[in-house]
């Protein structure tokens, strides 16, 4: 009883399908007729292969043709013209032979004699600017006038007192050795000669008077 039940409902699937796909072939309109039994033959070339391959053959027979083409026209130009310069490959402009030499040079100084050289270097060549702008300038301006020693005494004075500070401290230092040296010298000397007259005033501008010849 059971087989029989199964089949019924198979045939009845079968049925239903069936019906199904009878109702959709009557809702198309083009129906194209298709061979289920065709194969495509194997090894058979399609013909956009055919086309690739005939492309690509083309190609390769121009860029050949090219090839000799340039190969004849060299030789013809060769025939013609004989004479070959000898032409070497020029450095570059940073390594041209002269600066290759002098930095194999350099390589065998030690370091501290190539800054020493480099500094002296650096310090001829700001001397030699400086004249050059001073020789310049006497060229423009050729008139000097003359400066007596007192004057320019004067003047470097003026200058020093208008430095910094930080600057004028070594000689303001030596002036106050200076000073103290003195004072001491002085103190020294009193010392050593307790007696000191007293001297009208009067009788010493005479004497310094008759020194100067009054």
């Amino acid at each position: 009883g059971g087989v029989t039940k199964a089949v019924k409902n198979r045939n009845s699937k079968q049925i239903v399908a069936a019906k199904v796909k009878k109702e959709r072939q009557k809702e198309l309109t083009f129906k194209p007729k298709i061979n289920d039994k065709y194969k495509p033959r194997k090894g058979r070339p399609r013909k956009f292969d055919r086309r690739i391959e005939q492309l690509h053959n083309e190609h390769r027979a121009k860029a050949k043709k090219r090839a000799a083409l340039a190969k004849a026209k060299a030789e013809k130009e060769a025939k013609r013209y004989p004479f070959k310069p000898n032409i070497q490959k020029k450095p570059a402009p940073s390594e041209d032979v002269p600066a290759r030499k002098k930095k194999s040079k350099n390589q065998t100084v030690p370091v501290e004699d190539r800054l020493m050289n480099h500094a002296a270097e650096k310090i001829k060549t700001r001397v030699r600017i400086k004249k050059m702008v001073e020789d310049e300038k006497m060229r423009q301006y050729p008139f000097h006038p003359e400066i007596s020693l007192e004057s320019r005494k004067k003047a470097m004075a003026k200058i020093d007192s208008s430095a910094p500070i930080y600057r004028r401290l070594g000689k303001l230092g030596k002036e106050r050795d200076e000073r103290i040296r003195k004072m001491r010298m002085k103190k020294q000397r009193e010392e050593d000669t307790p007696f000191h007259p007293k001297i009208n005033e009067t009788s010493k501008a005479l004497v310094e008077n008759s020194r100067k010849g009054f």
